[in-house]
Order: structure tokens, then sequence, then C-alpha cells
């Protein structure tokens, strides 16, 4: 319970120290160059302190006054709003083309332009009258004989340190999973059929998880099964009554025989208006709109390839950390051995603390084959396969391999982080404060799980995520509590998302289930004035295998207006279903032509209008 709160203890880990920065990579997604307004610069050399540019309709001369450093590099001023739009000299070492001549740059111009730098201002010397935001137009003809669009006023971080970001996240979280299970499974099986790397650490059951079964039902539908509703709209928010429309539909799948059905009709007020019959299977689909005429119109193309693989038995961050393990056997070694351990204090329930260390080598290396595993291990290359052509896919694993070699060249810093387990091996306490640099620029990433609840900690846990730059810091918190009175489990979700003192997002999910009744109601509150309200009932159950459930109410409400009202049910069941394809003469629509391949979505389209007007 909250109020028996006992604060974990907390670790300053002194071995979390920053090492020699890398070359930066600015170029990697997107250029900063010269005359992009306040901030983004070009290193410009002149032959003298003073430079001479002339228009064609003055003649007097506006001089341009420079700051020299010791390293000979000289600084242009690009904060330019507006001068006149010819300029004739501007003098340099050499020319630039037509209107601009003599500009040369310290290195060669080219479309991606890196360490661009102008930093010195141009002054009006009484001989004419500058606007206080100098030209625009002389950057907009700079950039025209570069072939660069003009930038926009205000400077753009770079994307590149973003995604690193986002890579340290998964190396660290992958880094603790693997860590704290020993690498669980070792076997040959599929990635798909190896266990979560987080399997043991967290017990995040959901009030009704016991009740049906929920990871032997979801283990089970994966393989085949039948899901099964009936939608109804009682009122709704809008300027066309559509109160007493229905829904139903049928979706049964079996991943084994690779071949699934969706069938289904809305109707109005006891009136069928659509209605559709429909198969597929690894290789086409087929599908008959009955309201609209007698025919089954089929399609082929290789994006059915995989639609039945799944990797569903795992998790994202397991399964490439299993992808990574087992394609780069050796660079996986490598990375082990740049992880170190020592003990540290117990938190307040006495479990024993231990702080990792992944060394900043280790964290490159497994970056970069982060990016690049999609492309190398057979599984994972196999569920993208048939999205594109050879010469698309030759392509993009250059990028990956591109963007994984910079993307290790910009990193800096070692990773470190404290985990405290209780006996079940449950995840009590982690704490991980690391100060990283990504192509120059300095990041701070505090990530925090903390319990206070000593039997079950995920019970009664909080995560927050924090990310500081020098301009701002962003900021996620996840407070998960749970209780029992009375035969009902109460279980609430408290998210917030914050960019500095600015809320982005305020979600708080309230849930709760009687175990003898079989009622179960969510309340979700998003930004304070969208509500959405969940009341319904369990029936039928059959543990891992199961149920029926009757929706009574589902209510979207925004402030004092009440969107949406519908009732219905849903029912799931994992045995094998029979599976069948429409019937009738069949259209194939990959031998249509363009012109009758357009008049038959024309056709539809207006079937479906035309229903809709009546």
């Amino acid at each position: 319970m909250r109020n028996n709160k006992k604060e974990p203890v907390n670790i300053n880990n002194d071995s979390n120290q920053n090492v020699a920065t890398d070359e930066t990579i600015s170029n990697l997604f997107f250029t900063n160059v010269s005359e992009e307004a306040e901030g983004n610069t070009t290193n410009v050399k002149p032959e003298d302190e003073t430079t001479d540019i002339k228009s064609e309709d003055e003649t007097t001369d506006i001089k341009v006054e420079t700051s020299i450093e010791d390293n000979g590099n000289y600084k242009v001023n690009a904060l330019a709003e507006k001068v006149e739009e010819n300029v004739t000299d501007v003098k340099a070492e050499t020319s630039i083309e037509d209107k601009v001549t003599d500009v040369k740059p310290e290195v060669p111009v080219e479309d991606k332009v890196t360490d661009s730098k102008t930093d010195a201002s141009i002054e009006d010397n009484g001989n004419n009258d500058i606007n206080d935001n100098v030209s625009n137009k002389i950057g907009n003809n700079i950039n025209e004989h570069r072939n660069l669009a003009p930038k926009p006023v205000k400077t753009r971080k770079p994307i590149l340190p973003i995604v690193i970001a986002c890579l340290i996240l998964a190396v660290v979280v992958g880094g603790i999973a693997y860590i704290l299970n020993n690498g669980k499974s070792s076997k040959k099986d599929s990635l798909a059929n190896k266990p979560s790397l987080f399997e043991g650490l967290f017990d995040f059951t959901s009030p009704v998880d016991s009740a049906i079964g929920s990871s032997e039902l979801i283990a089970n539908y994966n393989k085949c099964g039948s899901l099964s509703s009936t939608i109804t709209v009682d009122n709704i928010y809008a300027d066309t009554d559509i109160s007493g429309a229905t829904l139903n539909a049928t979706f049964n799948h079996n991943t084994a025989s690779k071949q699934a059905s969706l069938d289904a009709d809305i109707s109005y007020r006891g009136m069928k208006l659509y209605s559709l019959l429909s198969f597929f299977n690894d290789k086409k689909i087929m599908f008959k709109i009955p309201t609209f005429n007698e025919s089954v119109y089929t399609y082929s193309d290789k994006l059915f390839k995989n639609a039945f693989d799944s990797f569903n038995n795992t998790d994202i961050i397991s399964l490439y950390v299993y992808a990574i393990k087992e394609t780069y056997p050796d660079d996986f070694k490598t990375i082990l051995s740049g992880i170190s351990s020592n003990d540290t204090d117990a938190d307040s329930y006495g479990n024993k603390g231990t702080t990792y260390t992944i060394s900043e080598d280790s964290v490159k290396l497994f970056i970069s084959k982060l990016i690049t595993v999609t492309f190398d291990n057979k599984e994972l290359f196999a569920s993208i396969e048939s999205l594109y052509d050879k010469d698309e896919i030759s392509d993009l694993k250059k990028q990956a391999e591109y963007v994984a070699h910079n993307s290790a060249k910009a990193y800096s810093g070692d990773i470190a982080f404290t985990v405290w387990k209780n006996k079940k091996g449950q995840l009590t306490n982690f704490n991980s404060n690391n100060s990283i640099e990504i192509s120059g620029e300095e990041f701070n990433i505090d990530f925090s799980i903390e319990s206070y609840d000593e039997i079950n900690p995920a019970d009664s846990m909080i995560f927050t995520l924090t990310i500081t730059d020098s301009d701002n810091n962003f900021s996620i918190i996840y407070d998960r509590t749970k209780e029992v009175e009375d035969n009902t489990t109460y279980l609430s979700h408290d998210i917030s998302v914050l960019s500095g003192y600015d809320s982005l997002l305020e979600l708080n999910v309230a849930e709760d289930f009687n175990a003898d009744s079989n009622d179960y109601n969510v309340e979700a509150t998003l930004n304070t004035d969208t509500i959405i309200v969940l009341q319904g009932k369990f029936n039928n159950i059959k543990k891992g295998k199961s149920f029926d459930f009757d929706m009574t109410s589902f209510q979207v409400t925004q402030g004092y207006n009440k969107l949406i009202t519908l009732n219905g049910n849903l029912s799931l069941d994992t045995g094998k279903p029979k599976i069948t394809k429409p019937s009738g003469s069949t259209v194939d629509i990959n031998s249509l032509s363009d012109s009758e391949k357009y008049n038959l979505i024309g056709s539809i389209s207006n079937f479906f209008t035309k229903t809709i007007e009546d």
C-alpha cells in the first residue's frame, strides 16, 4: 500500500565517467549550412578583413568586418535577412558562380556540408540603410548556386543524437534483461519461440489475467482461433444520426495452414447496408461484397508472403538481443567481455545490489549491430524481404551500415546501472544515471525503478526516465498501483510525459475486476478532459481457451460532450476454426488494366457513397 512506502537505497555510480569524445558526426541525417539563421554557420576565409559588396543599384561599398581567430579560420555572420538580390563582389580566395564570385570555404562545398559556422557581423558603415536582420537574399543567392533550399530561421537539432539516445535506452534495457537472466535461452529455436528476457523480473498481471488465463490464452490464439464481435451505436455526437448502426465481424485464422478469413457486415436499425466476405493466405486475398455484386475479386502480392509469420511469443527487445547473439556470436562475446560488475549496498528490504558497467566500446558495438541485424539475421530479414525489391533492399542495407558506423563513431561514454532483486528473482529497484556524449553534445540519461511493495514489487512501482541536454529535458513517468479489497482487484496506471515544465500527456487508467461476479470496468482519463469508460462482464470462461465478454457500455466524453456510446459483445475461442472461401465467379485484379482498376474502385466507392446518402 502506498502509505507503507519504504524508500530504496540510492546508489551513486561513481564508475560512470565520460571518456574521450570521438569525431563529431553532424551531417548524417541532415546538414547545417551557412545560410541558416542564428546558429547554422559556414567557415569562410576571406583575403582581407574587409570585403566589398556591391549591388547593381548602389555604388557604395558595404563592408563586412570579420573576426580572425588564432587558428586562421574566418567567420562571416549569417544572420542575413534583407539586402539587395544581385551581389557582385563577395571576395575570398576562389569563385563560386554567376552573381556570387570569389567565395572559397575552407573545405569543399558539397551537397552535405559539415561543421558549417559563421560568426561575424555585417555592419552598416553609414553608407547604406540595412535592415536589422541582414538579408536572406544573400543567403538565397548562395543557396541557389549550391542547389540548397533556403533554411528556416529556427535552428533545428540534428536527429542523430536523438536516434542514438533511443538506441542507448535499448542497450540499457536489453543489457539489463540479458544480464539478469543470464541469457536464459541458448536453444537453437526460432527467435519467435524464445522466452522473453524479462520473464520473472516483473509480475505485471492485470485484474483479469488469472481469471481467463491470459498467458496460455494468447499462446494458443497465436496458433489458431476465432474472434467475433458485435458492436452497436447507442448514441453519437455528430451531425448524422447513426444510432442503431451495428457492426458484426468474425476473424478466423490458422497459422499452421497459413489461412485466415474475415466476414463482416454493417446494418442500420435492422437493415443490412454492407457486407464483406474475405479469405487470404500467404499468396493472395479473395473478397466479395454481396451487397454490391456477386463477383469474387482476387489479388496477389508479395506482401502476403510473411503475413502469418509471428514473433508474438517474445518482446521486441528480447527478440533483437537474441538476434544479435545468434547473428554475430563473436561480436556478442566482445560485448559481454566489456561488462563488469561489483556488489553494492542492499536496499531497505535487505535485497542484494549489484552495479554493472558496460564499456564505451561495448556500447558502440551493440549500437552498430542493433542497426544492421535486421538485414543480417535470416528470420528478421524474412519479415521485411517481401516489402522491397532487391535494389531497395541493397540500398537500405548500405544506409543501415552507414548509420551504424557513424552512430558508433558519434557516441562516447560508459553505461552503468545498479539493480536489486528479491529472493524470487523479481526486480525491486533499479538506478541508472549516465552522462554521455553524442556528436560532441552532452546528454544525461536518468532511468530509475522504485518499488514500494516487498511481496510483489510490481504491485506498487514507479518508472522514471529523464533525458537532459543543454537546452531542455524530457521526462516519462509511469506509476503503477495494485490493491485488493473484498475480492475485487483495483489497478491504476498514471502516465505523465513532460518537456521541461510543460505537460505533453497526462493519462490515468483505473481498472477493477470482481472475482466473484466477473464484472470488469475500466476508466481512462486523458489530459483531464477526455474520459473513456468501459463496463462489462466476462462469461463462459474456459481458462486459457475461451471466453465471452458482454460490453454493457462503452462511452467517450470530452468536457460536457458525450461523443459516443456503444454496447456489444466479444467472444474469443482458441479452437481450430472453419475457414471458408467466398464463392462466385472470380475477377483477377492483377489482370485488369489501369483504367479497369480505376473504374472498379470508382464503382465500389459510388456504391458506398450512394448507400450512405440514401
